[in-house]
């Protein structure tokens, strides 16, 4: 009976450690939380235009859209931010490029807007860039996120094409086109120029002065009076004169003794003027005449001295003396 009993009790004390063992596994697993580990390491980068204009006038600038797109875990502590860099490639020489940000900070989700200038100068031989926008988002580090290590955080890496094409104003154009003769345009422009200054300065030009020492003369109604005028050659070269009185009041007469004259360059000669008044002249009347003179150096600047005979009553014994040369002159 004892024997019996004591394999009974065997029995159920190895049945109560096979049932423990069996329940340790579960009782262990139920114990120990998952830890959710992080995603790998993604980016995105994308163009707002993926083609653009530029000049040499003026840079132009494109939008970039940087987004790190590594799988979120849902815990603040383990969605630490990741570093991810830029670049741009593909410039041509005389080709310029800048971003405002080359560097970001980013969690799993978040983007940030990224300016890209892009520039060309005069030197540039290429109307077109092809550029190539590269976002890398490196690894965190070793052991610096829980069960993270190099082998399960690699770096990733992103492109984005942007095509730009150098387009100039049509003014510039039309100043690289003509700028070669540019210079040979603006010499013959002040060629012509100085060309018609001097036609001007011809056409102005005074060669011939007149003056007359005494201006104003009086004369009796019939009879005559002369006035000395001076002509002179201003000029360094010889010239010709031609000497008028035009516009002769009716009744009145002039004469010239020398209607043409010789000059040498700088010398001057007197030529009188004869005025003839006449016979009905009334008493007091002031009567102007303008004498002329012609060069042939200035024809179109004619020289010019005015002179007045004033009508007196005669002298006894005086009018027939004066009277009598009146009748022998005659009327230029």
């Amino acid at each position: 009976m004892r024997r019996v009993q004591s394999g009974v009790r065997a029995s159920a004390g190895l049945a109560a450690l096979l049932l423990l063992l069996l329940l340790l596994p579960a009782a262990a697993s139920a114990q120990v939380p998952q830890v959710p580990l992080p995603g790998a390491a993604a980016v995105d980068v994308k163009a707002e235009a993926a083609t653009f204009k530029v000049s040499l006038d003026q840079p132009s600038t494109d939008k970039l859209t940087v987004t790190n797109t590594e799988q979120s875990t849902g815990s603040p502590q383990l969605d630490q931010p990741r570093t991810i860099g830029l670049t741009v490639e593909g410039a041509p020489a005389g080709w310029t490029t800048a971003l405002d940000l080359a560097a970001l900070q980013l969690k799993p989700g978040e983007s940030r807007e990224v300016m890209l200038q892009v520039s060309v100068s005069g030197s540039a031989t290429e109307k077109t860039a092809n550029l190539i926008v590269t976002a890398k988002a490196y690894a965190r580090g070793v052991n610096q996120v829980p069960v993270a290590g190099s082998n399960v955080d690699p770096e990733a890496i992103a492109h984005a094409n942007i095509e730009v094409t150098r387009v100039d104003a049509p003014q510039r154009a039309l100043v690289e086109t003509v700028g070669p003769y540019l210079w040979l345009l603006l010499l013959a422009l002040v060629a012509a120029l100085v060309v018609i200054l001097s036609m001007v300065a011809a056409n102005r030009r005074v060669a011939v002065r007149l003056s007359a020492a005494e201006p104003q003369h009086t004369v009796v109604a019939g009879s005559r009076t002369v006035f000395p005028v001076m002509v002179h050659n201003i000029t360094r070269r010889d010239d010709t004169v031609v000497l008028r009185v035009p516009n002769v009041p009716e009744g009145w007469a002039t004469f010239l003794p020398t209607p043409q004259l010789d000059l040498v360059a700088g010398h001057q000669e007197e030529i009188p003027v004869v005025v003839i008044a006449p016979k009905d002249a009334p008493e007091g009347t002031r009567q102007p005449f303008t004498v002329s003179a012609l060069s042939a150096q200035a024809p179109r600047r004619p020289a010019t001295v005015v002179v007045e005979a004033e009508v007196v009553a005669p002298r006894k014994g005086r009018a027939k003396a004066e009277s009598a040369p009146a009748a022998a002159a005659e009327p230029a």
